[in-house]
């Protein structure tokens, strides 16, 4: 079996060190990886795989990355980095309308951001046990986001404010977008994101006029 192909040393997913071309290259390297994922399945992945589906060389993958599970990592940084981005520009909570259609918004990217990295999602439980790093940097992101929409409910004085609600509704939203990527669901989009922002409205906010619910509905 002929020896991998020597390359320099790779390039993280915060190296400063990147020009726009490599960036550009890097990206489509890792787009393609989730496809090919979802495709075949982490396990069965081979790096001509990925190279193959990103349309460039063997060697120019091993530039960019020691192995398969360097790529799987720096997929879920770069997940975990949109994810934490996402909840940051989560608007104002409240039972007013401003405050749903916040929810709502922030509900639609979340499904729209699982959408794109699903094959990661989904397999994310069966690589983790093949890597403690993996399960250490899913726990940070995990904290991150829960601590950070905790500040959120707090600030808008929802009737439950505590981490463990928090993670409840990560939990809610996340399987909500795994049940539409699956289409294990006869719901619509549409549909499941109003029973959703309803539901977790109606948990947080239960003042909230059917009005309210009713303009978030028709955004």
């Amino acid at each position: 079996m002929p020896s991998p192909p020597q390359r320099r040393p790779s390039y993280g997913a915060t190296s400063p060190d990147l020009g726009s071309r490599a960036l550009v290259t890097r990206a489509r390297i890792l787009d393609r990886a989730v496809v090919t994922f979802g495709d075949r399945g982490y396990f069965a992945t081979s790096m001509d795989d990925i190279a193959a589906a990103a349309e460039v060389s063997r060697a120019t993958v091993y530039q960019y990355f020691a192995d398969k599970a360097q790529i799987f990592e720096d997929i879920v940084i770069d997940m975990g980095a949109d994810l934490i981005r996402m909840v940051r520009r989560l608007g104002p909570l409240g039972p007013t309308a401003e405050g749903c259609a916040n929810l709502r918004r922030w509900i639609e990217e979340f499904v729209a951001l699982y959408r794109r990295y699903a094959p990661v999602f989904i397999q994310w439980s069966e690589v983790m046990l093949t890597s403690d790093h993996l399960r250490s940097l899913g726990g940070q992101w995990v904290k991150a986001y829960c601590a950070e929409l905790t500040e959120r409910l707090r600030a808008a004085g929802a009737s439950l404010d505590d981490a463990t609600t928090a993670m409840a509704i990560l939990a809610m939203t996340e399987r909500a977008s795994y049940y539409l990527a699956t289409e294990q669901t006869r719901l619509s989009t549409q549909s499941l994101l109003e029973a959703l922002t309803t539901s977790i409205q109606m948990t947080l906010f239960p003042a909230t006029e059917p009005a309210v619910l009713a303009e978030s509905a028709r955004r």
